[in-house]
């Protein structure tokens, strides 16, 4: 059975907890191989281009969709409209993981 993680500080404000990695932790990234590190990098990269390619790609072809499907210009464009709110919604909502949203760090500030 693992002992209880020890930190220095006492965890107050004038002293916070110091964090440090143990030496040759295998969770400290440091420590990962390179191949796990370009394997996440490829991943976010591929990710952050495929959601700003899904924005832009939609943006590009506005002309095409008022034309061949015979809607307005404030029509073709409420899908993007729509794709750009969700971003800023799902973020408000959903927060940076999915047990916090940004609700709930505003009910957590003190005053």
């Amino acid at each position: 059975m693992r002992s209880p993680p020890f930190y220095l500080g006492l965890g107050i404000c004038s002293e916070p907890y110091l964090v440090d990695w143990v030496l040759n932790d295998p969770d400290d990234p440091y420590n990962w191989p390179r191949t796990r590190k370009w394997a996440i990098t490829a991943q976010l990269a591929v990710t952050t281009f495929t959601v700003a390619f899904g924005s832009s790609v939609y943006a590009g072809g506005l002309k095409y969709v008022v034309h061949d499907l015979g809607v307005s210009e404030e029509l073709a464009i409420l899908g993007i409209s729509l794709y750009v709110l969700g971003f800023a919604l799902g973020y408000v909502f959903y927060g940076r993981n999915r047990h916090r949203s940004c609700f709930s760090d505003l009910s957590s500030l003190r005053p």
